[in-house]
């Protein structure tokens, strides 16, 4: 059933977000799954390649590569080979629903 719903979920994501929203999509359902909250930021360890990242969300390796150093720019997250930190607001429990 969880298969059902990830891939309902993914399909979703490909017609109604573009590819930023693919992107912050995937972290928000990574995140609930397996993410932690410290220091009012959401961390997920980091098992995923740019190229594991764009094969889910069916983008190309270069806007993955740009999207995450935008977003790593405007100080959102900080990514690295072992975790991804998402700067989350007060009551980070909020970026979960």
């Amino acid at each position: 059933m969880a298969v059902a719903a990830s891939s309902s979920s993914r399909h979703g994501n490909l017609v109604f977000k573009d590819a930023k929203g693919c992107l912050l999509s995937s972290f928000k359902d990574r995140a609930r799954w397996e993410g932690s909250v410290k220091d009012d930021k959401i961390v997920l360890n980091n098992y995923l390649t740019y190229n594991d990242i764009a094969g889910i969300i069916s983008i190309s390796l270069q806007s993955v590569t740009t999207l995450l150093n935008e977003l790593r720019n405007t100080g959102f997250l900080f990514y690295n080979r072992k975790r991804i930190e998402i700067n989350a607001p007060p009551f980070s429990n909020q970026f979960f629903y």
